[in-house]
């Protein structure tokens, strides 16, 4: 890697801390073009999730750029990372796999259900 191709990467990571220890470590690990391009990649998807993760919790802070691009290489678990909320099943799907849904269970089998429970805890 080239100091001019790491300024480029250095310019699409979000937090700004510790570049001249990421130059110097991420600088052995790129060793060709597929390397540079997996690193843009990791670069996107951890954007990406990091929007998604901020959603539950809105103080996680971003890793400084030398812990992601530093020697345990935290970067290459972004390559070919989905966002969980990539995974969302849509409301159809919800509708039928939730079995506390009142369509997937007669009242009837709800209330022996009920019954037999209630008659269960008696005994306790």
């Amino acid at each position: 890697m080239t100091r001019n191709e790491f300024e480029r990467v250095w310019k699409e990571y979000p937090e700004k801390k510790g570049k001249e220890a990421a130059w110097r470590s991420i600088r052995w690990q790129i060793k060709n073009v597929e390397d540079l391009a997996d690193l843009f990649k990791a670069i996107e998807n951890y954007k990406k999730d990091m929007v998604f993760q901020r959603k539950a919790f809105p103080g996680l802070r971003w890793k400084h750029g030398s812990t992601f691009f530093g020697p345990n290489q935290y970067w290459r678990d972004f390559i070919d990372y989905e966002s969980p909320d990539a995974h969302k099943p849509n409301k159809e799907y919800k509708k039928q796999t939730d079995p506390v849904d009142k369509e997937m269970i007669p009242k009837e089998d709800l209330q022996n259900l009920i019954t037999s429970f209630n008659s269960k805890l008696k005994g306790f």
